[in-house]
């Protein structure tokens, strides 16, 4: 069944922006389950994040990225999608890097705050809602243009979020290791040598797919399970939804706004991807993030909950 997109509604007997609401709501229930999952499996199994978080970033994740490097061209036309998303993501964190020095001067605090400013959910949570709102035909070229998070999460974010508890070389060494970068490039080189698309490989692939979305959502809940609330984790998660819901949105919409002014560099589609990619909840990697580099997870797995929620709300009015 086709999902209806925002066009469609506009000509509904229902308010398009109530109907959205309902449309988003519709298609997010199931992460909110996922989240669910994590947090019983930890409350009742004792499930770790730990491992979860490993298999995540070294195995899953990259897996998904070659997919996408491998199914996906990259030309002049579309290349600039991905270069936008990636340098509003890196102004924004680099912005809350020099003040997370400032707000948690005692510990490192400021670096996971500098990574969960800039890192947002363009894949599982950016991707249905685009499909929601622009259409199916937008899939693929959102999938592209979610490379540009993809990239800051492998370069700046990761760098900014090391450094809390690693020396700068350390932090370097541990840029380096990870693998997304690699598996996209080698995945778009078996792209240019003529890849057929296989349904055995397609259907292969899909089981990663289906697991990044599923763990990368439990892992929340996994977090979530042992947090206790404090004040400062409040402020914490303040200073994430204004740079998530305020500050990337506004960046995004006086770049749109100049590009329908002056460039005219992009269809309507296109702006639409990146109106809604500019403002995404914060991304369920931050969880693995945290974990993998011995942050708070538990807070981070806060930020993730809350701003997803919040993005359910804001997201139509946005769009609308």
């Amino acid at each position: 069944m086709n999902v209806p997109t925002i066009d469609q509604t506009v000509n509904s007997k229902y308010n398009p922006t109530v109907l959205l609401f309902f449309l988003l709501i519709a298609k997010i229930i199931p992460l909110y389950f996922f989240i669910f999952l994590g947090y019983l499996s930890a409350k009742f199994l004792g499930v770790q994040k730990e491992p979860i978080g490993k298999l995540l970033l070294y195995i899953i994740s990259p897996a998904v990225v070659f997919y996408s490097g491998l199914t996906n061209s990259l030309t002049l036309e579309n290349i600039s999608l991905p270069v936008i998303i990636f340098l509003v993501a890196t102004l924004v964190s680099s912005v809350f890097y020099y003040l997370g020095k400032k707000l948690y001067p005692e510990d490192n605090s400021g670096n996971l705050l500098a990574y969960c400013a800039g890192a947002g959910n363009t894949g599982y949570f950016g991707l249905p809602v685009i499909a929601a709102v622009v259409g199916e035909q937008a899939f693929s070229l959102a999938v592209i243009a979610g490379l540009g998070m993809i990239a800051f999460e492998s370069t700046f974010g990761f760098y900014y979020a090391a450094k809390g508890n690693f020396s700068t070389v350390k932090s370097l060494q541990k840029l380096a290791s990870l693998p997304h970068l690699y598996a996209f490039a080698l995945g778009s080189i078996f792209h240019y040598l003529g890849y057929i698309s296989n349904q055995t490989v397609d259907s292969n692939f899909a089981y990663f797919k289906g697991s990044y979305s599923l763990l990368g959502m439990m892992i929340i809940g996994i977090g979530l399970a042992n947090l206790k609330f404090t004040i400062s984790d409040f402020k914490f998660v303040g200073l994430v939804l204004s740079a998530k819901f305020l500050i990337c949105p506004l960046l995004m919409g006086c770049y749109l706004y100049l590009d329908s002014q002056y460039f005219h560099l992009y269809s309507d589609v296109s702006r639409q991807i990146l109106l809604i990619m500019g403002i995404v909840p914060l991304a369920a990697n931050a969880v693995v993030i945290a974990s993998e580099l011995k942050l708070s997870a538990e807070k981070a797995a806060l930020a993730v909950l809350i701003s997803t929620f919040c993005a359910l709300l804001l997201i139509p009015a946005w769009v609308g």
